[in-house]
C-alpha cells in the first residue's frame, strides 16, 4: 500500500500492511529452522492466511478511499486497518504463548484477546458499543502488563477505570434488553449485562489485594484471573444478545 496520499488512515493502511509483510517475514524464519516446531509453524501459517485476507481487505478498502475520499469509505479503511492490528496481536500473543510458560498475566491477556475476537465475530453490534468492547480490551491488557511490571498503583487505577468502561456498557445494552420483543434473547443480553456488572466490583477488590500483596499470590492471582475470564465471557454474551435484538427489530 503506498502512504503518498498524505492522509493519515492511508498511512496507518501502510503501516498495517508493512506489519502483515514482517510476519510473513518471521513465520518464514520460523519454518526454515533445522528444529523448528511443527505445531508452531502450523499455527503461524493459519494465522497468516487470516493476515492474507486481512491485507487484501486493506488493499481493496485502500482503492476506494483513495478514489472517492467519502466518509464511509475512510470508516471501513480504518477499521480494516484496525482489524489487521487486532489479528497480528492475537497472532503474535500465539507465539508467545507457545514459546513461554503461561503466567497469570498471559491468562489476563487472553481473556482480553478473547473480547476483541468477540468482537470482530459480532459485526454487527452498533459502533458505541463495538468501541466499549474495544476499550475493556485493551484496559484488561494494560491491567496484565501492570501486574507483569509490578505496578500497583496501576493495578488499582486501571481497574477502577475498566468498571467505568463496564458501566458504559451495561448502560448502553439493557436499553436492547427492554425493547427487546424476545424473551430469550432479553434474557441473554441481562445475563451478559449482570455477569459484566457484578464482576467489575469483584475486579476492583482483587486488584487492591494483588496490589497489596508481597511477592507471589497463588489465591489472588488465580481469583484475578477468574474475574477476567468472567468478565471476557459476560462481555461477549452482551455482544451476542445485542446483536440478535438489533437484527431482530
Amino acid at each position: 500500500i503506498n502512504a503518498e496520499y498524505g492522509d493519515e488512515v492511508v498511512e496507518q493502511a501502510s503501516a498495517a500492511s508493512a506489519k502483515v509483510a514482517r510476519f510473513a517475514e518471521h513465520v518464514a524464519a520460523v519454518a526454515a529452522a533445522p528444529d523448528a516446531d511443527k505445531e508452531l509453524v502450523g499455527k503461524l501459517q493459519r494465522a497468516l492466511g487470516a493476515l492474507a485476507d486481512d491485507n487484501a481487505a486493506l488493499v481493496a478498502r485502500t482503492n476506494a478511499f483513495v478514489g472517492e475520499r467519502d466518509p464511509a469509505a475512510r470508516a471501513a479503511l480504518g477499521e480494516a486497518c484496525a482489524k489487521t492490528v487486532r489479528d497480528i496481536d492475537r497472532a503474535m500473543h500465539d507465539v508467545r504463548d507457545a514459546m513461554k510458560p503461561k503466567t497469570f498475566e498471559d491468562e489476563i491477556d487472553e481473556h482480553a484477546l478473547d473480547i476483541q475476537e468477540a468482537v470482530d465475530e459480532f459485526a454487527s453490534v452498533p459502533g458505541e458499543m463495538r468501541e466499549l468492547a474495544l476499550q475493556l480490551s485493551s484496559l484488561m491488557r494494560q491491567l496484565a502488563e501492570a501486574a507483569r511490571k509490578g505496578d500497583k498503583v496501576g493495578m488499582i487505577t486501571i481497574s477502577k477505570a475498566i468498571a467505568d468502561v463496564i458501566k458504559q456498557i451495561v448502560a448502553f445494552a439493557k436499553p436492547y434488553a427492554v425493547e427487546c420483543r424476545d424473551n430469550k434473547l432479553a434474557d441473554t443480553i441481562y445475563v451478559g449485562v449482570n455477569a459484566l456488572s457484578n464482576t467489575s466490583t469483584q475486579l476492583k477488590i482483587l486488584a487492591a489485594v494483588k496490589a497489596g500483596s508481597v511477592g507471589r499470590d497463588p489465591a489472588a492471582e488465580s481469583q484475578l484471573v477468574a474475574c477476567c475470564e468472567t468478565i471476557s465471557s459476560g462481555m461477549r454474551t452482551a455482544l451476542y444478545g445485542v446483536q440478535s435484538a438489533k437484527l431482530k427489530k
